[in-house]
């Protein structure tokens, strides 16, 4: 029987997801890691698929185009994938005082529709490993791009990341129905299940990242 398709959903969206990357390359050498990395592609901004170094570089870590034909194609094969719901937006959204993330509900419609399950997925590090310009044209122009058009640095100026903890958080299935013509009340019924699982990570897990223990978390509509 063909499995059931997963979208994990990861939030928040940094400049770059050093969250990521390190969950992708621990046991870097294990012969698994490619199958591993072949059956949990990440969807990626179409316009990044379109810079030859950045695709090339990026593609050890498998990438699929996250445009919603796509994402139906993917789930129509049964094929699972890593999703960062909130976009471009929360690149923007978060400080070293908050860390706040997009409410969206269209990943959710999609799953239903597909008769996939989402997994929520929280990388704490993944807004403070870098530091970012964050000016209102800067996010204008990204939101429009479809990519982090913005300024950013880190260790000594490099883009090397900041000495800061990264944390991997894993929450539980939401266990969505398949539903082919879902209501709106549908969708956000299981929305605000989504909203409560990526809360309830957050709130229990945070402790273990000393850069968020004092933090709370703000859902942005």
């Amino acid at each position: 029987a063909k499995q059931r398709p997963l979208i994990f959903a990861v939030q928040p969206h940094g400049v770059f997801s050093y969250g990521g990357v390190c969950s992708a390359v621990i046991n870097y050498s294990s012969p698994i890691r490619p199958a591993i990395v072949h059956m949990f592609p990440t969807a990626v901004a179409s316009v990044l698929l379109s810079f030859p170094i950045m695709k090339h570089v990026l593609s050890i870590f498998g990438l699929v185009d996250a445009s919603k034909k796509s994402m139906i194609k993917m789930c129509q094969k049964g094929k699972c994938m890593v999703l960062y719901v909130g976009g471009i937006a929360e690149l923007f959204m978060s400080s070293s005082k908050k860390e706040a993330i997009k409410s969206r509900t269209g990943f959710i419609r999609l799953a239903m529709q597909q008769g996939a399950d989402v997994v929520p997925l929280y990388l704490f590090g993944n807004t403070t490993a870098l530091n970012v310009l964050k000016l209102p044209v800067l996010e204008k122009i990204s939101r429009s791009m479809g990519a982090s058009m913005t300024v950013f640095w880190g260790l000594f100026g490099t883009p090397c990341p900041l000495p800061k903890a990264v944390t991997y958080v894993r929450g539980k299935p939401l266990g969505l129905p398949k539903v082919e013509n879902p209501t709106d009340e549908q969708v956000d019924e299981w929305h605000k299940k989504y909203v409560a699982e990526v809360k309830r990570i957050f709130d229990t897990y945070k402790h273990l990242n000393p850069d968020y223990a004092n933090k709370d978390l703000t859902i942005v509509p």
